[in-house]
C-alpha cells in the first residue's frame, strides 16, 4: 500500500462504509502496510487504526435500534372469557393492565352473536393503568359459540395474544343486557343464584328512610337479586327476597332510597341507577317500612370486573394471611413486608389504615367476640394480641 493509499484509508467515511465487513477489510489492509513500512508509520499506522476502530464502534452503536428500557407486559384479567350456558344476554369485562412500562395497542373485532360494548380500537396505557374491554353474549339460538379476541401490543413481552370467548344457549335469548349476580369478596369467595331480572313495572317514589333498630315482625333480607355488577354498568332491576314486606316498604340502596314496586309479602324489586355503581366497593341494601320499622343490612358487591353470575375486585397489597371482622365489616391483613397489620374496608375497596404490629407478621386470627386480633411475629417467636378496633397493642411477646 503506497503513502497516498494509506492516508486515503484515514479519510472520513460515509455511514455505510462502518458496517462490519468493510471495516475488517480496510483494518486488514493497513496492518499488511504498516508490517510493510518503517518505525515511523508503523507508530502512525497503529494509532490510526486505535482511532478507527473506536470510531466505527461508536457508528456501529449509533446505528443500532434502541430497546424500550425495562421489560414490559400486558397483563390481560381473565385470561378468557366463558360464558357458560345463557337464558338472557350477559356481558363480561376483561382488564387489560400496563405492567412495567407504558404501552400502546389496539382491541380487534369479535364475531357474533358477541358483540365488543366498550373499549375496543386503540389504546395508550401508562404503567399501572388499564383498558376495561366489555364483551356481550346475546346468542339469537340454541347452539355452542365460540370466538377470540386479538390483542396486539408494543410490550417487550407477551405482545400479541388472543382472549378466547366461549358461551351457549338453548334457544334465542332476549336482547336486554343483564347483570351479574355473584358476590366476590378480598378472599376470592363467593355464592351464586343466576335468575332472569324482573322486567320494571309502575313504581312509588321515594321517601326518606328510617334509620331505627330492626323491629320484632318487621322486614328482613333473605336474598338479593342479583347481588353483585360491576362498575359502570347500565341501570337495573334489584329484586329483593324475605319476609314481613308490605305495600308501603321500600328499597333502600346504600342509604338512599329507590323506586320500589311491591309484588308479594316476600318479594320487592328497585329502580337502581347506573350513578349507584359507579364506584367500587360492598354497598348495603336494606327495607324500611313506614314509620320506623326498618330490616337488616343486606351487601350488593360492585366489582372492577367479573362476569355472569359474579363480580371481583383487585387490590394491590401483599400479604401473608387475611381474616374477616364480622362485627366491624372489615378484613385485617399481616404485611411482614413493612411489619404491619392493614385493615381493608369491602366498602371502599381499598386499605383504610395499618398499624406496625411487630417483627415478621405472619398468621393472624380474631377472637369470637371479636375484641382482640392475634398476630404471629416470625422475627420475634412470639404472639401479639391487638384490642380491636384500634389495633392498639394489648399483649405483646406471649
Amino acid at each position: 500500500m503506497s503513502a497516498a493509499e494509506f492516508d486515503k484509508e484515514l479519510a472520513p467515511r460515509t455511514t455505510s462504509e462502518y458496517s462490519p465487513p468493510a471495516q475488517n477489510a480496510r483494518l486488514t489492509s493497513m496492518l499488511r502496510a504498516i508490517n510493510e513500512g518503517n518505525g515511523l508509520r508503523r507508530k502512525v499506522g497503529l494509532f490510526a487504526i486505535l482511532l478507527l476502530a473506536t470510531t466505527a464502534i461508536v457508528r456501529g452503536a449509533e446505528s443500532v435500534p434502541q430497546a424500550r428500557s425495562g421489560k414490559s407486559s400486558l397483563k390481560a384479567s381473565p385470561r378468557s372469557l366463558h360464558f357458560g350456558s345463557v337464558s338472557q344476554a350477559e356481558q363480561i369485562s376483561i382488564n387489560l393492565i400496563a405492567v412495567g412500562g407504558p404501552i400502546s395497542g389496539s382491541v380487534g373485532s369479535v364475531a357474533a352473536p358477541f358483540a365488543i360494548l366498550s373499549g375496543s380500537g386503540a389504546f395508550a396505557l401508562e404503567a399501572g393503568s388499564r383498558q376495561v374491554v366489555t364483551v356481550r353474549f346475546a346468542p339469537g339460538g340454541a347452539g355452542k359459540f365460540h370466538s377470540s379476541i386479538a390483542i396486539t401490543s408494543d410490550a417487550s413481552q407477551r405482545q400479541n395474544f388472543n382472549v378466547a370467548l366461549s358461551g351457549s344457549a338453548r334457544r334465542a335469548v332476549p336482547t336486554a343486557t343483564s347483570t351479574p349476580k355473584r358476590t366476590a369478596t378480598a378472599t376470592r369467595t363467593a355464592t351464586a343464584t343466576r335468575t332472569s331480572t324482573p322486567a320494571p313495572t309502575p313504581s312509588r317514589s321515594p321517601t326518606p328512610t328510617a334509620t331505627s333498630t330492626p323491629a320484632v315482625g318487621g322486614p328482613s333480607i333473605s336474598s338479593l337479586t342479583p347481588s353483585s355488577a360491576i362498575v359502570g354498568y347500565d341501570a337495573f332491576i334489584l329484586t329483593v327476597n324475605g319476609t314481613n314486606f308490605k305495600t308501603t316498604s321500600l328499597v333502600n340502596f346504600n342509604g338512599v332510597a329507590r323506586p320500589t314496586t311491591f309484588i308479594s309479602s316476600t318479594q320487592l324489586s328497585a329502580s337502581i341507577l347506573a350513578s349507584d355503581i359507579q364506584n367500587v366497593g360492598a354497598k348495603q341494601v336494606g327495607v324500611a317500612t313506614p314509620p320506623s320499622s326498618i330490616s337488616n343490612a343486606s351487601t350488593f358487591f360492585v366489582g372492577s370486573s367479573g362476569g355472569p353470575g359474579f363480580a371481583l375486585l383487585e387490590i394491590d397489597q401483599s400479604s401473608k394471611d387475611l381474616v374477616f371482622d364480622s362485627v366491624r365489616g372489615l378484613i385485617y391483613v399481616s404485611v411482614p413486608t413493612d411489619n404491619s397489620v392493614a385493615v381493608l374496608d369491602p366498602a371502599i375497596g381499598g386499605i383504610t389504615s395499618s398499624r406496625f404490629a411487630g417483627s415478621g407478621p405472619d398468621v393472624i386470627t380474631i377472637s369470637d367476640d371479636c375484641k382482640y386480633l392475634y398476630t404471629g411475629l416470625d422475627g420475634a417467636a412470639s404472639v401479639e394480641r391487638l384490642t380491636l378496633p384500634s389495633l392498639t397493642p394489648d399483649l405483646a411477646g406471649c
